[in-house]
């Protein structure tokens, strides 16, 4: 199933209102275009950089319920960054 931006930020929130302790997501694909960069065209899932941790899985599950969104949200096995890519990235809170 395809999901637009709204979709997204809407289902990001539930993650973050669902997590017990701060915690990050390195978003990177269409889902970061959407959320970050205004791009409008809908995606599948929310690709992240790094495996997600216990507690942000958790969260995924909870936001899963909450919202009725069944966006899956996982790491990107194969993904390949520039040197010092950190450096550029931009926080959402």
């Amino acid at each position: 199933m395809r999901h637009p931006p709204q979709e997204l930020e809407r289902f990001v929130a539930a993650i973050d209102a669902a997590l017990p302790e701060p915690a990050s997501i390195l978003v990177i694909g269409g889902a970061a275009a959407a959320l970050a960069y205004g791009a409008t065209r809908p995606t599948d899932d929310i690709d992240t950089f790094h495996p997600l941790t216990p507690v942000v899985q958790k969260a995924v599950e909870a936001a899963q319920r909450s919202t009725g969104l069944t966006i899956p949200v996982s790491f990107a096995a194969v993904a390949d960054a520039p040197y010092d890519f950190e450096d550029r990235l931009i926080p959402i809170r």
